[in-house]
């Protein structure tokens, strides 16, 4: 938690070092970068993290892992190369401008994403959580001292972006991680395992994160879609710091799969659906009595939305952490198809709801967004305790011979 926190500061500080010294206008090709790293980070390095993380726990070595990472970076290199095509085909909307060094950015920080996501699951893996915690913590603030070196010398704009490509660096610390005493067995059928899971946490990140950009889209007021910009940015820390936290679980998680501790499955999941429900109704009172004043102490005056909107933000908030956790749990199980069905149908029910009710710009987006997120929620809590009750699992991760 402490990790996450000091990684998600330092973050804030270095975007707010970057449009101070070049200006809101200018800094938005880096914007546009750090939406990159943020999507990356859920495609590539998240699903990667945590199958690293339960295959040790289910080989009890790291055998199977190692044997699959040339599969792995295969994967990880078309994935990058196709992030950095879409960058490059649309660079001028993106970026403003044709120099392919903004494509060339988003290609290297999708694969140090990646590669930094591995690192993580393999500190994770091997119960080095103090390391896994210094390394959330050194990544960010990596980038903070690169951003400040490159202000100091008075960098253009196009370095100030590179300095996204320097936090997945901090890997280079622990060693330890890139050697293995286990031997080289057959590659693993992750790539589909990677796929599901990477897909629905795109998914979820886009619903998460794209509700100013579609409030913009349908003629929402521009200070409707700052006051929607930082009511997700205050309601969504506690996300932030529960991505960095879920690694310490996936591990035990799969350890109950493996010895088939279902009843134990089965009370943690209704125990997680029963704090999520119980977190909402409070975080709606909290955003509803108390919301705009933070807002506005943190942010400035005039920039709250309304209670309703507040309340809406914020119960969508706490359901994503707890699509999370089911996440978590149903990467454990090894179904990870559910997870992106369950973020497949979310976006498509979001959409018909932007486009088929009568409300205002931001009501529309803030339902969307509520709808969705329950959508997700509901199916993946549904599918989480099916598969406990021992219904099975699609993520068979048995070596192709």
């Amino acid at each position: 938690m402490v990790g996450s926190a000091v990684s998600g500061l330092s973050a804030y500080a270095a975007v707010s070092l970057g449009i101070r010294t070049y200006g809101a206008a200018a800094f938005a090709p880096v914007s546009v970068i750090w939406t990159f790293w943020a999507l990356s980070t859920a495609m590539l390095a998240f699903p990667l993290q945590h199958w690293i993380i339960r295959q040790v726990r289910l080989d009890g070595h790291e055998g199977g892992v190692r044997g699959s990472l040339r599969r792995v970076a295969v994967g990880v290199i078309g994935a990058a190369a196709g992030i950095g095509a879409i960058a490059f085909i649309w660079r001028v909307p993106f970026f403003g401008e044709t120099r392919a060094i903004w494509p060339i950015v988003v290609i290297f920080v999708a694969l140090g994403s990646a590669g930094f996501g591995a690192v993580r699951g393999i500190l994770a893996a091997r119960g080095r959580f103090y390391a896994l915690a210094s390394a959330l913590a050194l990544e960010n603030l990596l980038r903070l001292v690169a951003a400040g070196m490159v202000v100091i010398l008075a960098g253009s704009l196009a370095l100030f972006a590179t300095t996204l490509v320097v936090g997945p660096l901090v890997g280079l610390g622990w060693p330890s991680v890139f050697r293995s005493r286990a031997p080289r067995l057959e590659p693993l059928r992750v790539l589909g395992f990677l796929a599901g899971v990477g897909g629905g946490t795109l998914a979820s990140q886009v619903i998460l994160t794209f509700g100013p950009a579609a409030l913009a889209l349908i003629g929402g007021q521009p200070e409707a879609v700052t006051g929607l910009f930082v009511s997700l940015a205050l309601f969504r820390a506690p996300y932030v710091v529960a991505i960095g936290v879920a690694p310490r679980l996936t591990g035990p998680l799969a350890g109950l799969v493996a010895a088939g501790r279902r009843d134990r499955m089965r009370r943690l999941i209704v125990t997680g659906i029963g704090v999520t429900f119980v977190g909402a109704g409070f975080v709606a009172v909290f955003a509803h009595w108390v919301g705009a004043d933070l807002i506005e102490l943190i942010f400035g005056a005039n920039v709250a939305p309304s209670p309703t909107a507040l309340v809406g933000v914020g119960v969508g908030a706490v359901l994503a952490v707890g699509s999370l956790l089911l996440t978590i749990v149903i990467v454990a199980q090894g179904a990870t198809r559910t997870i992106l069905l369950a973020w497949a149908l979310a976006i498509v029910v979001a959409l018909v709801v932007l486009a088929g009710t009568s409300n205002e710009p931001l009501g529309r987006v803030v339902v969307a967004f509520v709808v969705a997120e329950v959508v997700a929620f509901a199916v993946m809590a549904v599918a989480a305790l099916s598969h406990a009750a021992g219904s099975g699992t699609d993520g068979d991760l048995r070596p192709t011979m």
